[in-house]
Parts: structure tokens; sequence; C-alpha cells
């Protein structure tokens, strides 16, 4: 991940090997835009980042305790303002890109993934 213009938080692979959808889906489903991307999802305050979650209403207790592990998968994670975004191709040899890469993904669609880095 670079800056996270292109990255979206919920929906993109930039943290681990699954979308945060998928991972925490009853706080997708309360969060107030499914749409955001990286940069939209907090701020630097000196010299940290730190994430602003938007929700639809406050969480319940037990919905806290997924938002405290949500907030521990993106801990570290911030965007690099300097570096644009990039995709990597995670499947074949060395993750370079190949039409057998792209043939073994269709095989086998849990075989590597896209991930967002920064160079």
């Amino acid at each position: 991940m670079g800056n996270g213009k292109d990255v979206l938080f919920w929906k993109d692979v930039w943290v681990g090997n699954e979308d945060l959808k998928s991972k925490f889906p009853r706080l997708y489903s309360l969060c107030g835009n499914k749409e955001c991307n990286l940069e939209s999802c907090g701020e630097w305050v000196n010299d940290s980042w730190e994430w602003k979650l938007v929700w639809r209403r406050g969480l319940f207790d037990w919905e806290k305790s997924h938002e405290v592990q949500l907030l521990q998968e993106v801990h570290g994670k911030a965007p690099i303002l300097s570096i644009e975004d990039s995709r990597v191709w995670k499947v074949g040899k060395d993750s370079e890109f190949s039409v057998k890469s792209v043939y073994a993904k269709l095989r086998d669609p849990y075989e590597g993934d896209i991930l967002f880095v920064s160079l």
C-alpha cells in the first residue's frame, strides 16, 4: 500500500490474506461508508496514523470487542503519502504475472492473491 487513495479499506486485501469485510462481517454491516479508501479512514496526528472508523450507530459491547480485533489487525499499517498505491500478483513464481499463473489461479481461486504493497 502507498498513499491509500486506490485501496478500499473493507473490500481490498491489504492486510493479511482476506478482505476486512469478510473477516469482520458484523462491523462491515455497521460501517458508515462501505466504499471508503484507506486515506479517508484515518488521519496523521503528531506523526502517528490514527484510524477513524465511522459507524451508523453506537456499537454494543460485544461489537466493540470486534472493533478492538479489527484495530489490532490494522495497527501499525498506515498510508505512505509520498508513494502511489500499486498491486502485486502473488500467484506465479517470484510474484511475476504470466498466462500460466492466471491459468493456475482460475483452476484454484484460493491459490495466491493480489495484494497491495508499497514498493
